[in-house]
């Protein structure tokens, strides 16, 4: 944290006594004129405080048991950090990116650092809601997210290879969530950290490949899916070879499947994924078969 630096410089203060003098011959009837003391220097104002701007707060998933929360407490926002990768269009705002569009970036994949605030009775809502919650706004969606931190390639190989390097080298793990359709940018960065601060995994991250958010999009989403299977196999392959990371944890949901099926067809994907889980159409009538050095798909 930089402090701020202020530089004073002394104010001096010159004083001119302007004396006026009569006219010869003629002497002044009034009282006599005194010139008036020169006014004192202003004392140089005090230096300010310095004011420091706290950096987020990263905190680690919840600890495995945790003492009951009392009901009138004031809970305190937990900031989860997340890992992302998309193949969506930039939002600027006076050249800042604040979003990510609809749009598909046919030029480059888009690497970045996002934070999900995370209430911290949040596990508690979750574990509380009714099934009536899936027909009206959940938890989840209600979860602030902050602007991206965009950054290329490489610095986001050494940041979330940084990141890994203090874990036991056994247990350097990864959990990247591939979502499904009918999904926003910031809707799969909700739900990349509550999964990942359910599960307890502390370097979470995501590829968003440009569903268009909206119900009466399933035909172009699915287009959509299909034509992001080879940034999808890039974004693994990256992860798998270049972090050091000794288990990648992987969920697709929805139309996420169809979009990683396609991907495994795709060079090296067969060694950077070991276990394929999948649910919900429309992979839910693909099998997947492991033969020696290959994956076979039905």
């Amino acid at each position: 944290m930089e402090r701020l630096r202020t530089a004073f410089t002394p104010c001096i203060a010159v004083a001119f006594a302007l004396v006026l003098a009569g006219c010869a011959g003629i002497r002044p009837t009034g009282p006599e004129l005194v010139p008036a003391a020169p006014a004192p220097a202003p004392a140089p104002a005090p230096a300010p405080t310095p004011v420091s701007v706290p950096l987020p707060v990263e905190m680690p998933p919840p600890a495995a048991t945790q003492a009951p929360q009392a009901e009138s407490r004031q809970f305190n926002p937990l900031l989860y950090k997340l890992w992302y990768a998309t193949n969506r269009v930039p939002v600027l705002s006076q050249g800042e990116i604040v979003d990510y569009s609809p749009k598909w970036d046919q030029r480059a994949i888009h690497y970045g650092k996002i934070y999900v605030e995370i209430p911290e009775d949040y596990l508690k809502k979750v574990n509380n809601a009714s099934w009536l919650d899936k027909y009206f706004p959940t938890w989840e969606a209600k979860l602030r997210v902050t602007k991206p931190n965009e950054v290329d390639a490489q610095v986001f190989v050494a940041q979330l290879k940084n990141a890994l390097k203090d874990a036991d080298p056994n247990e350097r793990q990864v959990l990247i969530y591939l979502h499904g359709f009918n999904t926003t940018f910031t809707e799969a960065a909700q739900r990349a950290a509550s999964l990942g601060y359910q599960l307890k995994i502390p370097n979470t991250a995501f590829f968003s490949w440009p569903s268009q958010g909206k119900v009466p999009s399933y035909e172009k989403d699915r287009d959509l899916a299909e034509l992001s299977q080879d940034s999808i196999a890039d974004f693994i392959i990256k992860v798998y070879r270049e972090l050091g990371a000794t288990r990648i944890h992987l969920i697709a949901h929805s139309m996420g499947n169809y979009a990683l099926l396609g991907a495994m067809y795709r060079p090296n994907m067969q060694q950077a994924i070991k276990v394929i889980l999948h649910n919900d159409p429309p992979a839910k009538r693909m099998n997947v078969v492991r033969k020696d050095d290959y994956w076979e798909l039905h």
